[in-house]
């Protein structure tokens, strides 16, 4: 909004220059992109696996879903054989592996969303002759760079 906004302050000759017209459409397409919600993904993720699959991420769901149900298996096992400490311990550390896994999912959504993000300005800058940075400066504390190629 605030760059169409700055988009409308360009004169009309300056506009096919600076390819306002296709960069708008760019930046119209934004509403469109598709990302992940990382409360769903912690949600899914109470079934192990289940929030990695919701980003995309097969091998983790896959290694999520069977390593916590290993675990729970074996402490199952061990509490039916007696062995009640050997499986309160084997509980101990699959709810610490458990947590990381929906810990992990709700990451991973973050992570999908700045791949998405990323590789939309990406997109934008290709077409685009306007390319805005910032940085450090040795002498002060940041810059921005706005570069106009003509």
């Amino acid at each position: 909004e605030k760059a169409m906004a700055s988009f409308d302050k360009i004169s009309p000759k300056n506009r096919d220059i600076y390819r306002l017209k296709r960069l708008s459409e760019e930046i119209n397409k934004k509403k469109f992109l598709k990302t992940k919600n990382p409360t769903v993904a912690g949600l899914l993720a109470v079934i192990p696996g289940a929030g990695h699959l919701y980003c995309e991420r097969y091998q983790d769901a896959v290694i999520a879903f069977l390593l916590n149900g290993a675990m729970i298996c074996a402490a199952c096992e061990a509490f039916d054989d007696g062995s009640e400490f050997l499986g309160g311990l084997i509980t101990f550390f699959e709810l610490g592996l458990y947590s990381g896994n929906i810990y992990s999912a709700v990451s991973s959504a973050h992570k999908y969303n700045r791949r998405k993000k990323r590789t939309f300005l990406q997109k934008l800058k290709e077409h685009s002759k306007v390319e805005v940075s910032a940085g450090k400066m040795p002498d002060r504390n940041l810059a921005l760079l706005y570069k106009i190629t003509f």
